[in-house]
């Protein structure tokens, strides 16, 4: 289940890309090493006195001078940026991590040879097969092939460079048991890193939903079913959190309180499907008239809506916002003709006030609720605001 063709076609991109970025990685550190490597035989060849004539120098001079070049050009390499392209900079990452393990690959035959030659032993050759495959290998035809090439150049090697039968069956067998093993420990690890891989994005992706159904619940539990605007819970929770803030900047905060004008004749004469219909489109009405992102507009109860201005506002800027909305009311020109202008309209009461520790929300509230019986009062489909002062 967890493996590379079970994955969807984005995680599998992003796996291989990352994969490479690592191996990228991993080639830098590695020339750094190897670079080092290079430098300090060098010294130590010159400190014990090398003899530059014997059998082995070409072949020491041949892998020191390979190793260096290898090193340098793949540092070089690495000072490039990659490319912003996830195409190009697969191809970038793939190139270079193909350059320098068939580098690696090649260094450490040599190394290889050097030993069978001068010793008769094969030690370099597993531990370079093993490194190969652990920190280079996929499981995929190419690199299978390559290590197959790899064995090969090892049997011919170890064919011709020795007359010992007995030594000569046991090296190939060693070798061949040690090359198979390698890439099945590569294997094991590649599957490993595809298992972490899917785990750690199937993780992600369970908790990106998690989140996302977290918000949209909470947006079901803070929104009015009928109107999609906020409900009398958000209104509360906004309010408050408003009040502290202003309190704090001693600024003044607004809320207007909305009622739609003799709306139980309304249901009364045209049904509470048409009901739900007119509070739908009063309360779209409303939130038009509104002109700062920060300002909220909540269903308050039954036909009641209320806003709260929370920019820095005067009593005449919440009046003429409070006059706007009677006017987009009006403007719908939803028929009542059970009211005086025979279509429906809207009553707002406004208070303004600077929040203090003696003038708590709920007077704010209050305010704007008396505001809103003097609307009623002296005939409604009108806005009437209330300032509320510390002298007052």
């Amino acid at each position: 289940m967890h493996s590379i063709r079970h994955m969807p076609t984005d995680w599998q991109r992003d796996f291989f890309c990352q994969h490479l970025e690592d191996k990228y990685k991993f080639c830098t550190r590695l020339a750094w090493l190897s670079l080092s490597f290079c430098v300090v035989t060098a010294l130590v060849l010159l400190l014990t006195r090398f003899n530059p004539d014997s059998r082995s120098a070409p072949y020491t001079f041949s892998i020191m001078g390979g190793g260096f070049l290898v090193s340098v050009g793949a540092l070089l390499g690495a000072r490039f940026p990659p490319p912003e392209s996830w195409i190009r900079r697969h191809r970038y990452y793939r190139f270079f991590v193909v350059f320098f393990s068939m580098a690696y690959l090649i260094l450490a035959n040599a190394f290889f040879v050097v030993q069978w030659l001068k010793v008769g032993l094969n030690a370099n050759y597993i531990v370079g097969t093993i490194a190969y495959a652990l920190f280079f290998h996929d499981p995929t035809p190419p690199n299978y092939g390559l290590m197959f090439l790899n064995w090969m150049f090892y049997v011919y090697v170890v064919s011709t460079g020795n007359s010992e039968p007995l030594k000569v069956t046991a090296a190939i067998a060693s070798g061949t048991l040690a090359t198979i093993a390698a890439l099945y420990v590569g294997h094991l690890f590649f599957v490993d890193k595809v298992k972490h891989y899917f785990y750690r994005r199937t993780i992600e992706k369970q908790s990106t939903e998690l989140a996302q159904a977290n918000r949209e619940l909470y947006q079901m539990m803070i929104t009015d079913g009928l109107t999609q605007v906020a409900n009398r819970r958000y209104f509360d929770e906004y309010v408050l959190q408003q009040w502290q803030t202003h309190l704090e900047e001693r600024k003044c905060l607004g809320i207007l309180l909305c009622d739609v004008d003799h709306f139980k004749a309304f249901n009364d004469t045209y049904g509470h499907q048409a009901g739900d219909a007119c509070l739908y489109d009063v309360a779209q009405a409303i939130k038009s008239a509104l002109r700062q992102e920060s300002d909220l507009m909540a269903r308050y109860g039954g036909e009641e809506f209320v806003v709260v201005l929370a920019s820095q506002v005067t009593l005449s800027e919440a009046q003429r916002i409070a006059d706007r909305i009677c006017h987009q009311v009006r403007a719908l020109a939803i028929p009542h003709r059970r009211s005086p202008g025979e279509c429906v309209t809207i009553s707002v009461g406004i208070a303004c006030a600077t929040p203090s520790t003696e003038f708590p929300v709920t007077k704010l509230i209050s305010l704007a609720d008396q505001a809103l019986y003097e609307c009623k009062s002296r005939g409604r489909d009108r806005a009437i605001g209330y300032l509320h002062s510390v002298n007052s």
